[in-house]
């Protein structure tokens, strides 16, 4: 089958090792061969199914070979221009490689995201906010220093921020204690999203967080914090007159 016309029989055979390699587990280095060439010639942006299909066997494979499935991912991901974001199959897969072999995994990714191209754009749309927190604070750490000026700015779209300011942020601040840009990107990061009703509602829950801050240890942090609330508020004022003109 995988001899054929991968548009016609890639579906089934990838189905069929699915069943194996799920029903006995101990059955993959016997088909492994098969395994590898039926995800290697996976058509790229089919129909969701075989794109789901095609997740389940290889996050089934992922903790055995996690740098040879986060090339293959890698590589789906540039060749399909369609959005990837959390919970599609391509996306898990990436995320049960990284968790299998983060620091080796990172090396890949981090250098994707270090391309000036379009995939490289598109790839950290689809990371940021998230993927950082499946690698460790020393690798990511490092690998920013290794990479200015852009790697501390790369690290800082990819974890996650709260209140109070999560200890993997506050390293990345304190480890780069002149680059006020990663500050700017927690404040981007952190205004971005979806949210339900009016935009100033919006803003006092983000002016709550941005408070929090201001208690940080750290001086320039704090006085980042304060800075962004004050702008915060101008901004709170300037939309509650517009929304009270449109009531009106």
């Amino acid at each position: 089958m995988l001899l054929g016309d991968p548009l016609v029989t890639n579906e089934p055979s990838v189905a069929i090792l699915d069943h194996i390699t799920k029903a006995n587990p101990d059955s993959f280095p016997d088909v492994e061969g098969l395994v590898w060439k039926a995800l290697e010639v996976a058509p790229v942006g089919q129909a969701t199914h075989v794109d789901w299909q095609w997740g389940e066997l290889a996050g089934r494979v992922a903790p055995k070979a996690p740098v040879k499935i986060a090339k293959l991912v890698l590589d789906r991901l540039e060749r399909d221009p369609q959005p990837h974001i959390s919970g599609d199959p391509l996306v898990e897969v990436l995320s049960r490689a990284t968790e299998a072999g983060p620091d080796v995994v990172w090396k890949l990714v981090g250098s994707a995201l270090l391309r000036t191209d379009r995939f490289s754009f598109r790839l950290l749309l689809t990371l940021e906010k998230w993927y950082g927190e499946l690698i460790p604070t020393a690798t990511l750490i490092q690998w920013a220093r290794e990479n200015q000026p852009r790697g501390p700015i790369i690290i800082a779209e990819l974890i996650a921020i709260g209140a109070p300011l999560p200890e993997r942020a506050r390293e990345l601040v304190s480890g780069f204690p002149h680059d006020d840009k990663i500050l700017s990107v927690f404040a981007g990061n952190f205004q971005t999203g979806t949210f339900v009703g009016p935009i100033s509602g919006h803003l006092e829950g983000v002016l709550a967080t941005v408070r929090k801050w201001e208690q940080e240890p750290d001086l320039r942090v704090k006085e980042w914090a304060q800075r962004f609330a004050s702008s915060i508020e101008k901004e709170i004022k300037e939309q509650k007159l517009n929304e009270e003109g449109e009531e009106i």
